[in-house]
């Protein structure tokens, strides 16, 4: 005999796995570089929206809008503890600092030089809260199996 087609589906049992306990130590890293990136885009807003008051820079302020979404978007990558979007960030850092270099720019390399360092240890961070994470799972899967 066929079921009934109207009847409710029938629910499977779920299992809520325990949420791991990170260290703290990870936490703070990832919260600095989450910090550290929404600090970054917001003083680039800042700089923005002045350079954007005179109508010369027009094409310079989209531009660079772009970019504080940019970076505004990775942060918050970040902040969901996101591996790509915390080297990415990384990356454009790393590659702000060297396009200062090459443009002879000394201004505001200080401040940069500290972001960057403080995004990786974000990606450190990241790099174990998901080394972590992976390995609570997978010994929560096998002490299952083995129950």
């Amino acid at each position: 005999m066929l079921p009934d087609p109207y009847s409710p589906p029938v629910t499977l049992e779920v299992v809520d796995l325990p949420t791991p306990e990170v260290p703290p130590k990870i936490l703070k890293k990832i919260e600095k570089a989450w910090g550290i990136g929404v600090m970054a885009g917001f003083l680039l807003g800042v700089s923005t929206l002045t350079a954007s008051s005179n109508r010369q820079w027009s094409t310079y302020a989209m531009w660079n809008w772009g970019t504080v979404l940019f970076v505004l978007a990775l942060t918050f990558g970040v902040y969901r503890k996101s591996r790509t979007c915390a080297v990415l960030l990384l990356i454009a850092s790393v590659s702000w600092i060297g396009l200062m270099i090459l443009a002879g720019k000394t201004t505001g390399m200080v401040l940069l030089v500290i972001f960057t360092y403080f995004q990786l240890q974000g990606v450190i961070g990241i790099f174990a809260y998901q080394r972590f994470v992976s390995a609570q799972l997978l010994q929560n899967k096998t002490r299952k199996l083995d129950a």
